[in-house]
């Protein structure tokens, strides 16, 4: 039997081909409570507080900190970056994020080259911890800006 979980994020379509790091800044800060943030702000604070290589649109560290600055007050909880490689792991971290966190996690898919917001999952069972393997997981529900 499916256990499913979603949390209630207003899908919001990324103004450029190039803003899906904003787009997904702006879904999950507006489901915290932060408003519905213009993607062109979202961007430009993503790209004035990044150091990671040239070439990214968002860069992981900019869009981190755009996050955590953006945050609402009464968001006590800060964003943190979440870095194994195996498709297991990172899911099951996704899983535990919604579970325990109640904020829907953004994650990088194509190979580092896109943005997407999971707002819920599919599993046999709830999730326990973060590295819990005692279930399985059937699906990710996902905003594709």
């Amino acid at each position: 039997m499916a256990l499913p979980e979603e949390l209630p994020i207003v899908y919001h379509q990324q103004d450029t081909d190039y803003y899906c790091g904003a787009a997904c800044a702006q879904m999950v800060l507006h489901e915290i409570g932060a408003g519905l943030l213009p993607q062109d702000d979202l961007y430009n604070e993503n790209h004035s507080h990044s150091t990671a290589e040239p070439g990214w649109s968002t860069g992981p560290d900019g869009l981190l900190y755009t996050m955590n600055d953006r945050r609402p007050a009464a968001f006590h909880d800060l964003f943190a970056f979440f870095g194994p490689t195996d498709e297991d792991s990172i899911s099951r971290k996704i899983c535990w994020t919604i579970h325990n966190g109640k904020v829907a996690p953004i994650a990088l898919v194509y190979g580092s080259q896109h943005w997407i917001v999971v707002r819920g999952y599919d599993t046999t069972a709830e999730p326990s911890a973060s590295n819990d393997g005692t279930y399985t997981i059937m699906g990710l529900e996902i905003n594709n800006p």
